[in-house]
């Protein structure tokens, strides 16, 4: 995230988390003890390329440090169906505060790199036609 304005991005996660939960998330809060732990999978449902890991990593160092996101891919990864992205573990409240909001940020930013990527191949394709 180095070419990334860091502040900015955590004024904005910071906003957004507010937006989502202005008064916390109640429902987590009260059916999950602090001590209570999980862990869950990130598995992509379509192929494309992956873009905002990072991004979703920060999130939940902004909501609690306790949460972990662990993955071995990288932003510009492509992937498949059925591949596992990542796993999330932590306190369960923790985890589900985060979870919306880092998995739209990364549908989205996929998504963009997917498409950016398929345009890419397409002018790969045109430029070695007409050399």
């Amino acid at each position: 995230m180095s070419t990334m304005n860091s502040f900015e991005l955590e004024r904005n996660l910071k906003s957004w988390l507010e937006e989502d939960m202005p008064f916390g998330d109640i429902t987590s809060d009260n059916i999950f003890k602090k001590t209570h732990s999980g862990e869950g999978d990130l598995i992509a449902k379509e192929e494309g390329v992956l873009c905002g890991i990072d991004i979703h990593r920060k999130i939940y160092e902004l909501i609690d440090k306790d949460v972990k996101l662990t993955s071995d891919l990288i932003d510009g990864d492509l992937i498949k169906v059925g591949k596992k992205i990542g796993t999330i573990s932590g306190p369960m409240a923790s985890i589900l505060k985060g979870e919306r909001l880092g998995l739209n940020i990364m549908q989205r930013l996929s998504g963009i790199a997917t498409m950016a990527h398929s345009y890419s191949k397409e002018i790969e394709a045109f430029k070695n036609r007409n050399s």
